[in-house]
């Protein structure tokens, strides 16, 4: 099972990396999938029940999704979740 998700995962956050723009060099390193893949392990490992790897999966995507949005402009974005408004 935790072979699956690590797979699966991976294929999320290179998916998201191809779809969000990246360049190509870094899809190809695999720096799109290092921390979904982390974070799908770690959740399967702690989550209990049935729908645990769902979640998973879920939450890997969104890993994927915001390291994407920083990998664009990681100091602007820091700063701005900063901020006081």
């Amino acid at each position: 099972m935790l072979g699956t998700i690590a797979l699966l995962s991976d294929f999320n956050g290179t998916a998201i990396g191809k779809i969000g723009g990246a360049d190509e060099k870094s899809v190809n390193q695999g720096l799109h999938g290092f921390n979904p893949v982390l974070t799908g392990i770690a959740l399967t490992l702690f989550l209990d029940g049935p729908h645990g790897w769902m979640i998973a999966l879920v939450a890997a995507a969104l890993t994927a999704n915001a390291a994407e949005l920083l990998a664009k402009d990681p100091v602007i974005e820091f700063v701005d979740l900063l901020a006081v408004k």
